[in-house]
C-alpha cells in the first residue's frame, strides 16, 4: 500500500459513524437495545461538538449537531439503524446531502473525541470502538465504498451487490439476477447459514427490516464460487459474527452449567443415602433394636454373677470387634468350638455351656 492510500485510511479510521457506534457500544451492552442506545447518545453530555461526517473517504470534523441529532431520534423511534430522508433541506448545509437522504455510514462522529466523552460519563468502551470496522483494500470499487464499513447489510443491498458484481447483462436481466440471489441469501438466512446481526431483527420479521452478517454473506459467496467486492482470501483470519461468537460463548457457558449440575447431582445421590442411612438407624432405634455394634444397649448389672464373668470371658475371645464382625458371617465362630471351649476350660457341663454360648453370642443362630 503507497504512503498517499496510508494517510487516506488513517483519515477514515479517525471517523466513527453513527452505525459502527451503536453497532459496538451494543455489543458491550448486549440487553440494550438500538433505540435506547440512541437515546441515551442523544443526552450525552458534550456529543454534539464531537460531530463528523465522511465523504468520498475524507472525514471531516463539523459543528453540525442537528442532521446527527435528526439521525439518531429517528434510529430511538424506529428501534434499527437506518438511512432516513429529511425534509427540511434549508435548515441544513444542502451541499453535504445533495441527495436529501442521511446515511448511518455518512454521519457520527471524530472517534478519540467520541471515546473520550464516553470515558469521561464513564460508559463502557468496547474493543470495536477503538478501531475501524473496515479496512481500505485496493481495488475497491468506487461504487462499494459506501457499504465498506457496514458489518450488516439489507437483503435488498446484499442481492444487489452480488448481482453488481458477478452479472453482466440488460437491465431486465440484472433485475431478474437481484432477485434470484435475494432468494439465495433468504433460503441462507433460514438455514442458519447466515446470521441476522444484532440489530438486524428476527427472522420471523419482515425480511425488509433484516441486517444479514456480512462476513457471513462474505462466506457464502466464497463457498458458492460467487465474487464479492472484497475477496474472501484477503483476510486471512476470519472473525466469527457476533451473533456466532456470542452462540459460541454460550455453549461455553452451558457446559460449565453441565459440569456443575453434574457435581451437584453427585452430592445429591451422597446425601439420599447418607439420609437413607440415618432413617433406618431411627426406625431401629423406635423399634428398641441397637442399629450399630458400638452403641451401648444402655443394660446395667447390679451383681456380678459367675456366669455373667463367663459370658464376658467368651465375648473377649470370640466376639471381640477385632476379631468379629456383625455384618460378617465368616468371622462368626463355630457354636461347638465355643462350647467345647468353655468345657475344657471352665468344667462345665454340656448344657451350661450351651447356655452361657447362646447368651454371649450376638446373632441368633436359630434365624
Amino acid at each position: 500500500m503507497d504512503f498517499f492510500q496510508q494517510q487516506l485510511n488513517k483519515n477514515r479510521e479517525a471517523f466513527i459513524s453513527v452505525r459502527e457506534a451503536i453497532t459496538g457500544l451494543q455489543e458491550g451492552s448486549p440487553k440494550s437495545s438500538v433505540a435506547t442506545i440512541a437515546q441515551a447518545l442523544l443526552q450525552l453530555e458534550g456529543i454534539e461538538y464531537a460531530t463528523a461526517r465522511i465523504s468520498d473517504d475524507i472525514s471531516k470534523k463539523v459543528h453540525d449537531w442537528a442532521p446527527c441529532s435528526r439521525l439518531l431520534s429517528e434510529i430511538a423511534y424506529f428501534g434499527d439503524v437506518r438511512e432516513i430522508a429529511f425534509h427540511s433541506p434549508e435548515q441544513w448545509e444542502h451541499e453535504a446531502f445533495p441527495d436529501g437522504k442521511l446515511s448511518p455510514d455518512c454521519i457520527g462522529w471524530h472517534r478519540e473525541d467520541f471515546i473520550e466523552l464516553l470515558l469521561e460519563n464513564g460508559w463502557p468502551v468496547p474493543d470495536s470502538i477503538h478501531r475501524f470496522n473496515g479496512t481500505q483494500k485496493n481495488n475497491i470499487p468506487d461504487w462499494f465504498k459506501l457499504y465498506l464499513t457496514r458489518p450488516s447489510l439489507g437483503i435488498d443491498e446484499a442481492g444487489w451487490i452480488i448481482a453488481k458484481n458477478n452479472f453482466t447483462g440488460d437491465a431486465g436481466d440484472f433485475k431478474w439476477a437481484i432477485k434470484e440471489f435475494k432468494f439465495m441469501l433468504r433460503e441462507s438466512v433460514k438455514e442458519g447459514l447466515i446470521n441476522l446481526s444484532i440489530n438486524g431483527g428476527s427472522i420471523i420479521d419482515d425480511e425488509n427490516y433484516w441486517r444479514l452478517d456480512v462476513q457471513d454473506i462474505r462466506r457464502l459467496c466464497h463457498n458458492s464460487e460467487l465474487a464479492w467486492p472484497i475477496p474472501w482470501e484477503e483476510e486471512t483470519d476470519q472473525p466469527l459474527s457476533s451473533k456466532a461468537s456470542k452462540l459460541q460463548e454460550q455453549v461455553k457457558q452451558l457446559q460449565e452449567q453441565v459440569k456443575q449440575f453434574e457435581n451437584q447431582a453427585k452430592e445429591l445421590e451422597t446425601l439420599k443415602q447418607e439420609n437413607a442411612e440415618l432413617k433406618a438407624k431411627i426406625e431401629a432405634l423406635s423399634d428398641g433394636q441397637n442399629p450399630d455394634v458400638d452403641i451401648a444397649s444402655g443394660l446395667v448389672f447390679h451383681h456380678e454373677t459367675q456366669y455373667l464373668k463367663l459370658v464376658s470371658a467368651v465375648q473377649e475371645r470370640y466376639y471381640h470387634p477385632d476379631r468379629f464382625d456383625l455384618t460378617d458371617k465368616s468371622t462368626l465362630p463355630k457354636k461347638e468350638d465355643v462350647k467345647e471351649w468353655l468345657i475344657k476350660n471352665y468344667r462345665l457341663t454340656g448344657a451350661f455351656a450351651d447356655a452361657v454360648e447362646r447368651v454371649a453370642c450376638p446373632v441368633d443362630r436359630a434365624k
